[in-house]
């Protein structure tokens, strides 16, 4: 992060400032970060702004125990229900195979561990004995428990890509407002600004309400970003397994 951020600072200072907003900007309070580039005729007032959004999810500790508590208060009879579709499931770890085979060495890992989790939990049926499925079900609510607490160090990476266009406040400045919307009023406002001759940007998005009820102000709160060449681009988030999109 020290390397990158001095590389910014000397380009800042050796090159002219760009008319219209581009560049890399990183999220103060997500992990997450943003490369904009703006087009427009030379003197344009109103330029048009593509995003690219790149982010790392990872399901929080209270999500987590939520689902854990969620297994733990599931019925007997739910979990046993899971064991009728073994024969659909065999299916897949077999079909797996295939992929497993063309796979490379990381996805050929995860994908074998798939694999064998599925194979694992339809032998939970063999665990029965006699008219008993107790043994039955602590083994499908521990192979369950399992695939839950994998979460704490899985990670999504996602890519959203959206444009806008800005009008023109100052050379150093651009935005984007819309609304009214929706029951609340809100009011969206979108900028892309930098300090006088500077080439690095920082963008800015607000959401403002005419209604002062908590759920409005909640949105306020849900809609405010900002993304900032200063910010780091680096993150430790702990992700063992690593899913790309959705």
């Amino acid at each position: 992060m020290l390397i990158a951020l001095l590389l910014s600072i000397t380009a800042m200072h050796s090159h002219a400032a760009s008319p219209f907003p581009y560049g890399f900007m990183h999220s103060l309070k997500e992990d997450s970060t943003l490369y904009v580039r703006c087009e427009g005729e030379s003197g344009a007032r109103l330029i048009n702004c593509s995003f690219v959004q790149t982010t790392i999810m990872k399901k929080s500790t209270d999500e987590i125990e939520k689902s854990l508590k969620n297994l733990d208060s599931s019925k007997d009879n739910e979990l046993l229900t899971l064991l009728k579709s073994c024969k659909k499931m065999t299916e897949t770890a077999a079909k797996l195979e295939t992929l497993i085979k063309e796979a490379s060495p990381s996805k050929r890992e995860k994908l074998s561990d798939d694999k064998q989790w599925l194979y694992d939990l339809c032998n939970c049926e063999g665990k029965k004995h006699g008219d008993s499925s107790k043994e039955t079900i602590t083994c499908v609510r521990g192979l369950l428990r399992e695939k839950i607490e994998e979460e704490r160090k899985t990670c999504t990476i996602s890519n959203n890509q959206f444009d806008m266009k800005f009008t023109k406040v100052s050379d150093d400045k651009w935005i984007n407002k819309s609304g009214p919307k929706g029951d609340c009023g809100i009011i969206s406002v979108d900028a892309l600004e930098r300090k006088s001759g500077e080439q690095l940007w920082t963008y800015s998005q607000a959401r403002l309400s005419g209604d002062r009820n908590k759920q409005c102000k909640e949105m306020e709160l849900l809609g405010a970003s900002v993304y900032s060449w200063k910010a780091s681009n680096e993150s430790r988030v702990n992700c063992e397994t690593i899913k790309l999109g959705y």
